[in-house]
């Protein structure tokens, strides 16, 4: 089988098309990660007849490598698998890759929101070829990992045949705020296009990633965004119903196998409006309504304790709670790891310090 690099077009048929596809994936996030700065290719396994078997998107940041929820692939078939990570290794090594992390979007679990288990998936024969070619696997994450997500909540929106069954499968906290004829007293809540509204969207979204200590995003970020996902992405935002101050933000990808809420935000002070609790039905109506069978609410810890305050909120549309497989990693150049562990903790230690003379 041949290794290669492909050309975006070629890997889009592929992805767009195949069962294991997903945003973190997509072809446009070529295009947004790298106007962002990344090193980002889109890598594929093809077979004696040129078809690609196989195929992902790897980012590259100063030697420092990894592919989120790929490759797309047959997970059954352990022998492409074998070929494809053989490849992958012997390209990384001469692209000067000296770390690799791979995250397959393969499930091990299903649990309620509870925490009790659902459906468990025998990946033991995955692990195994991981384990077989050199990596190692860092299993029973239970974080958010910010490559990519290995806890979700979804939702199967496939057998809902109007809005009132949606919203009668919620809990009653969820049901209550919903309807429009309930929200709209408060807020207005609607799809914008304009790169004003953008940015007020983008605001939110910013506002709640200080509160929780993430890395601010520019505004270009966003309008990036709707530049290169045009009519498959969705900016929704809400504004105070009287005073018209933006109360929230949230995004939504339309994606071929689920409806994607993968960026949200609320302005502190207006969080008693339950706008994000409208704004998630949105996402799943839009699922139920393209028949793209499910919603996904995307990232949160795999912690079922009363202190998981995003797992609290999602789970009052009773989602399920998927667990994956998490990360398989693997050490290429050991000095030149080593060489930029040893640098970044001095780096680290050394902020540390200036910190505490300032104070």
């Amino acid at each position: 089988m041949k290794f290669t690099e492909l050309k975006t077009a070629e890997y889009r048929k592929f992805e767009q098309n195949h069962p294991y596809s997903n945003l973190y994936q997509e072809a446009n996030r070529i295009e947004l990660r790298k106007r962002m700065g990344w090193d980002i290719r889109a890598l594929g396994l093809k077979d004696k007849n040129n078809k690609i078997v196989a195929a992902g998107l790897l980012l590259n940041k100063k030697g420092d490598a990894f592919i989120p929820m790929g490759p797309i692939l047959d997970w059954t078939d352990t022998e492409i698998l074998k070929e494809f990570l053989s490849k992958l290794k012997s390209w990384a090594k001469a692209q000067k890759i000296y770390a690799l992390e791979i995250l397959p979007p393969v499930h091990i679990a299903f649990y309620d929101k509870a925490g009790k288990v659902q459906k468990t998936f025998d990946q033991s024969k995955i692990i195994s070829v991981f384990e077989a070619s050199g990596f190692n696997y860092q299993k029973d994450d239970r974080g958010i990992n910010l490559r990519s997500n290995t806890w979700v909540a979804t939702k199967d929106t496939s057998s809902f045949k109007s809005e009132d069954e949606l919203l009668k499968s919620y809990t009653r906290r969820a049901y209550r705020y919903c309807p429009e004829a309930v929200y709209s007293k408060k807020v207005t809540i609607k799809e914008v296009e304009s790169k004003a509204d953008i940015e007020k969207v983008a605001i939110a979204i910013e506002d709640s990633n200080d509160k929780n200590g993430l890395k601010s995003r520019p505004l270009d970020y966003y309008l990036w965004i709707k530049e290169i996902w045009k009519d498959k992405v969705h900016f929704y935002l809400a504004t105070h119903a009287e005073t018209q101050d933006i109360v929230a933000g949230h995004i939504f990808f339309d994606t071929p196998n689920e409806e994607v809420g993968f960026l949200a935000g609320t302005i502190q002070k207006y969080r008693n409006l339950n706008a994000m609790t409208v704004m998630e039905h949105i996402m799943f109506k839009r699922a139920m309504d393209l028949k793209n069978n499910r919603g996904n609410m995307y990232g949160l810890e795999g912690a079922f304790t009363p202190n998981n305050h995003l797992l609290a909120f999602k789970g009052i549309f009773n989602p399920v709670i998927e667990q994956y497989i998490g990360g398989f990693s693997i050490i290429l150049n050991k000095p030149k790891y080593l060489a930029v562990k040893t640098f970044q903790k001095s780096k680290g230690a050394l902020g540390r310090i200036k910190r505490m003379i300032k104070h």
